[in-house]
């Protein structure tokens, strides 16, 4: 973008910079720079251009500059004190010549030449303290530089794990480290798993794990019937509400409960016994399981010779083998023989190092009897012993390591620069004070040269015994090594026969895939319908369970029917009434099934309804016709209409008891049906294992062909016969010796447990026998017991009884509802009454009272009556009194005919009171 004057253009970068360019002309250009100039102040440094076009940024540029100058003035700096250092040295180099110009008693010593030791000693804390910096500044680039270098040496000599040969010093003698290859990959893959194991292993883990089949439905089922009982159950005969118990009848009703489920759980438990053991008791024809286990066990460790060679030979299966453990096999030899050549490797290689060690120290010992030697004359002086050297062969590690001439070569053909910065060396020629030589007496020369021959045979001699002993160890390493040798050839050719076995069993490996493969899915079939068929087994006991227990509620609820109309007038009317087929509607639930088959039994119900109607109509014939929908005359509403639902209760399971049955045969027909498929899947299975048995048998008699190397020394041949020793040995088995007389040996154990397990026989017959006379006494005494059982019944009962119901019959808790109700009741009466007695005293002392007032209205009427009769015999005898007065007289008589008619109105009110008062106790 240009700038607000259009005279410069101005971009940006990625990295944040923005430059800008002049549109300028040049002699305005020219002008702005001068004027630039001008303002600039003179004491302001001029940045320099950058001129590098590979230059990232301004900011890089200028941290890059400043590198090079600091590097340039690091360089300068260092120029000038290596140029210090270096006049320092002449200088120093000249006062030590002329040190040493100087006479012996005039020139200065070493430590004299050290004015300040302290000087010295600072000088040195700081070397360190500068060595330890720039070693703490350089670890990470020489631990790099390490690394690296330990990777290049892993990669080239390792990759061909050169061999070690030490040499004998006294002798010639010698041995060499085994060659140890890396583990190649081809090696590396004969160790991957096949397809073959792992089917095996998830084939076992899958015959375990098929899920039980119906377990749901028979959950359903379960449920199902309990709410189906509960149904049946609430919906039995509405009674009222129940009457709260006392405590005394509550605690025996709750005794009698807990004895009747003592006695129940006691039976129970006597069933879940005599059923245990008719379960466990066997078949005629059945095996012992223990004498079938033992048979097995007995074969399996009977201690035979099984021959592999032989036609009829069955490979165990914790012996049978696939390509992936003879892989495993395989790596375990490649491991041990790796194993044995890698420790026999480690001690040839110890021994080396024992033997540079062993020649540094001989060569330090040669330098002392040098030494020594120059102190003693010609004659004294013995013969050094040879002194050894490392071969080239002994350390093969080394020659990937440069020598000292090599790095000079390096250094020469490096150039000049590795000269110019070589450091000038400073060589010290310290004397300790001049010649101390000093001039002895014979006896110290004697002396001295017998201590230097003593000393001179007792290093020769430390160097010789020195010697014998590495090449003693050395030889018991070279026998060791050939030892193992044989050993290492065998597991060669063991690697080899254990290649022929891999090869022989992949080709196998398909058809016996396949044949597994086949065996599992026939083993997981045979699995899945055996748990199909249990579950379909106990869902088939369930089902008959559920038969059972709503025909033991169809009973019960005719048993609570005949306890409702026993000693009723209509009871043969209302039992025709409540076992008479009603034709019903089918419910909600059945209607959206099949609709065929509801109407095919729809037909059927209303044959059999005309067929009951017309039962019922014959039954009533000579008689009045009674209806069944209408309660006749003279019985009881309540009893007819709880008829009418006891038998809609009777039709609900009489249908719920063929629905279950009708289940009930239908599972059974699917259960036979699963029989037969589990026979043909039983059959299949037993082919497949036949199949694979076959496999097994041809790919160990293709094994059996395979030749394997066994050394053997005529000492440990020996055959066993009496007859000579025949020219064709191809027939013979060859045994160890240890063997043979295992079998030998088991042989006589086996006879010893032959007379054992005779006379182990002689003692279960004579058991038998006495288990038979057993029985019969028992089946005596229970038909006496049972004849006992039989006369104590008809004694204390008068007839045969079901004890089981006996022992478990708990108290009636209706009955002890209704005698509750009963206290309850006459407690009300009682109160009512007492109340009604209280009423009738208070309604006679109103009645006395209502007596007494009309007494005494009578009374006054009667009096009122009297003074009418006087007042109209007045009224007569003054008919002759004035008019005013006879006004006065007239309306005084009507009122007092109103108050007559008022008071004959009170008489007539309280008349009735009193009749009703008479008449109410009466009734009550």
């Amino acid at each position: 973008r240009s700038s607000y004057d259009d005279q410069f253009v101005l971009t940006a970068g990625d990295d944040g910079n923005i430059f800008s360019f002049s549109i300028l002309p040049p002699e305005g250009q020219q002008r702005r720079l001068r004027w630039l100039q001008q303002e600039r102040p003179e004491d302001e440094a001029i940045p320099q251009d950058i001129d590098d076009p590979s230059a990232y940024s301004i900011e890089t540029a200028k941290q890059k500059m400043e590198r090079d100058s600091l590097h340039q003035k690091a360089k300068v700096k260092v120029s000038r004190k290596r140029k210090q250092i270096t006049e320092l040295q002449k200088e120093f180099k000249q006062l030590l010549n002329l040190n040493e110009s100087l006479p012996e008693h005039l020139h200065l010593t070493h430590e004299e030449l050290h004015r300040d030791q302290h000087f010295t000693q600072q000088a040195e804390r700081e070397k360190e303290q500068r060595v330890k910096e720039v070693k703490e500044q350089m670890s990470w680039e020489v631990e790099r530089s390490n690394v690296a270098l330990k990777k290049l040496q892993d990669w080239f000599r390792d990759s061909f794990a050169s061999v070690v040969s030490v040499e004998a010093i006294g002798t010639s003698h010698s041995v060499s480290t085994f060659h140890v290859p890396a583990l190649v990959t081809s090696s590396l893959q004969l160790r991957e798993g096949s397809r073959l194991s792992h089917l095996d292993e998830d084939g076992e883990g899958d015959y375990e794990a098929v899920p039980e089949y119906g377990e749901s439905q028979a959950e359903l089922a379960k449920d199902g019937i309990e709410a189906e009982d509960e149904m049946v159950l609430h919906s039995r005969v509405a009674r009222s509400a129940g009457v709260k118990l006392g405590d005394r009848q509550m605690e025996r009703l709750q005794k009698a409960a807990e004895k009747a489920e003592q006695a129940q759980a006691k039976i129970e438990k006597r069933k879940e016994e005599w059923s245990q053991l008719y379960a466990e008791k066997p078949n005629e024809d059945c095996e012992d399981p223990q004498d079938v286990e033992a048979i097995r066990v007995a074969t399996e460790t009977i201690g035979d010779l099984k021959l592999k060679s032989a036609k009829d030979y069955n490979v165990p299966k914790h012996l049978r083998m696939n390509p992936e453990g003879k892989r495993e096999q395989l790596k375990v030899l490649e491991e041990k023989i790796r194993k044995e050549q890698v420790e026999v490797n480690k001690k040839i290689v110890a021994l080396r190092d024992s033997k540079i060690h062993l020649v540094s120290q001989l060569h330090l010992q040669a330098q002392q009897i040098r030494e020594i030697q120059q102190q003693l004359p010609a004659h004294l002086r013995r013969p050094l012993p040879p002194l050894p050297t490392i071969l080239p062969s002994e350390i093969p590690e080394k020659r990937l390591q440069p020598s000292r001439a090599v790095l000079e070569r390096y250094q020469f053909l490096a150039g000049p620069t590795w000269q110019n910065t070589k450091k000038p060396r400073v060589y010290w020629s310290g004397n300790d004070g001049g010649q101390a030589t000093a001039r002895t007496g014979p006896s110290a020369a004697a002396g001295l040269t017998r201590r230097s021959s003593w000393n001179q045979g007792l290093l020769t001699h430390k160097m010789e015994s020195s010697i014998c002993q590495f090449d003693r160890e050395l030889q018991l390493l070279h026998r060791e090594k050939l030892r193992l040798y044989p050993q290492l050839k065998l597991a060669d050719l063991r690697q080899l026969t254990l290649y022929q076995e891999l090869r022989l069993l992949q080709e196998f490996e398909g058809r016996e895939e396949k044949l597994q493969e086949k065996l599992s899915l026939c083993i997981k079939e045979e699995n899945s319908i055996t748990s199909k068929l249990n579950a379909s087994l106990r869902e088939l006991e369930m089902k008959q369970a559920e038969v059972t227990k709503v025909q033991d509620r169809e009973r019960s609820l005719a048993e609570a029917f005949q306890e409702t109309v026993v000693d009723n007038p209509f009871e043969e009317f209302l039992t025709k009434v409540f076992k008479k087929m009603v034709k019903r509607d089918k419910k909600k639930e059945r209607e959206g099934g099949g609709g065929e088959e509801e109407d095919g039994d729809s037909d059927e119900d209303s044959d059999e309804d005309s067929d009951w109607d017309d039962d019922f109509d014959s039954a009533e014939e000579g008689q009045a016709p009674l209806s069944d929908s209408v309660c006749p005359p003279g019985c009881d509403p309540e009893l007819f209409e709880n008829t009418l639902h006891l038998r809609e209760l009777r039709l609900d399971l009489e249908e719920l008891v063929a629905e279950k049955k009708k289940n009930a045969e239908a599972l059974k027909k699917m259960c036979d049906t699963v029989v037969k498929k589990e026979k043909v899947v039983k059959h299949n299975r037993k082919a497949a294992e036949d199949s694979l048995d076959l496999v097994y048998r041809e790919k160990q008699q293709r094994m059996n062909e395979l030749d394997v190397v066994v050394p053997l020394r005529l000492s440990q041949i020996v055959f066993d016969a009496d007859r000579p020793l025949t020219s064709d040995l191809g027939q013979a088995l060859l045994l160890n010796m240890t063997e043979l007389k295992r079998l030998q040996r088991r042989t006589k154990e086996l006879q010893e447990e032959i007379k054992e397990h005779k006379a182990l026989h002689r003692q279960a017959r004579h058991q038998h026998i006495k288990l038979i006379k057993d029985q019969r006494e028992m089946d005596t005494q229970t038909q006496v017991l049972e004849e006992k059982c039989y006369e104590d019944m008809m004694t204390k009962f008068g007839r045969l009884v079901d004890l089981e119901a006996l022992q478990t019959l708990s108290g009636n808790r209706k009955l002890e509802e209704l005698r509750q109700r009963k206290i309850l009741k006459e407690i009300d009466q009682d109160k009512e009454l007492k109340e009604w007695d209280a009423r009738v005293r208070e309604e006679r002392q109103a009645l006395l009272e209502v007596i007494e007032r009309n007494t005494e209205l009578l009374q006054s009427s009667s009096r009122l009556i009297e003074e009418k009769r006087q007042l109209n015999e007045q009224i007569r005898g003054r008919q002759t009194e004035t008019d005013w007065q006879k006004c006065v007289d007239e309306a005084e008589i009507q009122r007092l005919q109103n108050l007559v008619e008022t008071h004959s109105k009170q008489i007539k009110a309280l008349k009735k009171e009193i009749h009703h008062l008479y008449s109410a106790p009466q009734e009550t």
